[in-house]
């Protein structure tokens, strides 16, 4: 998943992970990507980052059909269990709105945890 893959060894915080995806999103999206500038702090963290862990996300849409809105964007919702070698990650759902046209691009995107 272009958002949840996190490498605390090298990552200040899951922030990095939507700054690393900004290319993959348009314009208008891209500029409300905006970095923390606290680290991550958490006891599963930095033990993720001790032992060189990368989150191994693992995604499944969660519709079949996607036809564009009035503005010409396909909405998607895609399931996402992220795991590691140290079993520390959760369920997230992803809704996404994506351009229409190639190279396709993320116009929008929201997830809630479960």
């Amino acid at each position: 998943m272009f958002m949840t893959t996190w490498k605390p060894n090298k990552d200040f915080n899951r922030t990095a992970a939507e700054l690393r995806a900004r290319k993959l999103m348009t314009s208008e999206r891209d500029k409300e990507v905006i970095g923390s500038e606290r680290p991550a702090t958490g006891v599963e963290w930095l033990t993720a980052a001790e032992k060189k862990a990368t989150s191994k996300p693992s995604v499944k849409l969660m519709a079949e059909r996607h036809e564009p809105d009035r503005c010409g964007h396909r909405h998607l919702a895609m399931g996402h269990q992220e795991r590691s070698i140290l079993g520390w990650g959760g369920n997230q759902t992803f809704f996404s709105t994506f351009t229409d046209t190639a190279p396709y691009k993320v116009h929008d995107y929201v997830s809630l945890s479960k």
